[in-house]
């Protein structure tokens, strides 16, 4: 189970790669933590050596792009070469800013949707009525390409840094309301039982359908063994919850937080429940078991002797 899967299918597992790239000093901070694992293999990239430069100056793509751009004249592709560097951040603003307003909306809905997606899925969630025009630019131009995936057919982002760029364009009024129309669509078809709606209802700034479904996905979560993404889920919904929500959150952290052997995290969240309910026996019990598993035994050893 990944973060986009319920239930896994183990009849369609099937081995895999998956290469990722980023910019020295932009690195997230979960980059640090991935590149910890024992599985991942991170690779230093350097830019273009003299003889990596002349060959890509020569690809048929680049070639055509110098010849557009100059007419063949050799003093132009001279002073195209000589002029101000222009960031890469700038050119693609503008060549967002030239795609129509239907475009935009379609290629924002699916970065929000962060999948490839059917079109009609695609055009419901970016309100946009009229497809054929909209789609056919995007396509043209290489903001879209349509892949295949189990005989159906899909719209990606040409590349990710297209769409990602026009969703961070969009004020957060706008994203929330992207997000609040995949919880709608995803709702009729998936019931509050996943980790979809629970993603986008907390993006969406939904409190109610964000907790409830954070709380319901992470129970089939934890019958997959995905601890980590039922965790992830839970506190994400957090800064959303109300005082009793946040209890149940807690509580529900503290449980899967206990099975994976992270003591310290389950004790914090206990400790938050107790906060709540101090007279409640349970809640008392349950933080002290946690304090001594934890290592805290003199305050576990206080706290249990007192129950």
């Amino acid at each position: 189970a990944g973060p986009w899967v319920d239930l896994p299918h183990h009849e369609r597992t099937m081995l895999g790669m998956v290469v990722a790239s980023v910019r020295e000093g932009e690195e997230p901070a979960a980059v640090g933590q991935l590149v910890a694992h024992p599985r991942v293999e991170p690779m230093e990239l350097a830019g273009f050596d003299e003889k990596a430069m002349s060959q890509f100056l020569q690809t048929p793509n680049v070639v055509r792009r110098l010849l557009r751009a100059t007419g063949g004249n050799p003093e132009e592709l001279l002073a195209l070469i000589d002029s101000p560097t222009v960031g890469v951040d700038i050119i693609l603003g503008k060549r967002l800013d030239a795609i129509s307003a239907e475009g935009q909306r379609l290629l924002a809905a699916l970065a929000a949707l962060g999948r490839p997606s059917e079109a009609g899925l695609v055009a419901r969630i970016a309100g946009v009525t009229s497809l054929a025009q909209p789609l056919s630019e995007l396509l043209d131009r290489g903001f879209l390409v349509k892949s295949v995936q189990d005989g159906e057919v899909l719209l990606r982002p040409g590349r990710h840094r297209f769409a990602d760029a026009m969703y961070e364009k969009l004020s957060r009024k706008d994203r929330e309301s992207l997000h609040a129309a995949v919880v709608e669509e995803y709702r009729g078809s998936r019931g509050l039982a996943s980790q979809d709606v629970a993603y986008h209802a907390v993006r969406a700034g939904d409190r109610n359908v964000a907790v409830t479904a954070a709380l319901e996905s992470s129970m089939i979560l934890e019958h997959t063994y995905a601890y980590e993404a039922a965790t992830t889920l839970l506190e994400d919904a957090l800064p959303l919850a109300d005082t009793l929500q946040k209890v149940e959150l807690h509580q529900r952290l503290a449980q899967l937080y206990s099975h994976v052997g992270d003591y310290k995290k389950a004790l914090a969240s206990a400790k938050v429940v107790l906060e709540v309910h101090p007279e409640d026996l349970e809640a008392q019990l349950v933080v002290g078991k946690l304090q001594e598993l934890a290592g805290e035994l003199d305050a576990a050893a206080a706290r249990l002797g007192k129950l």
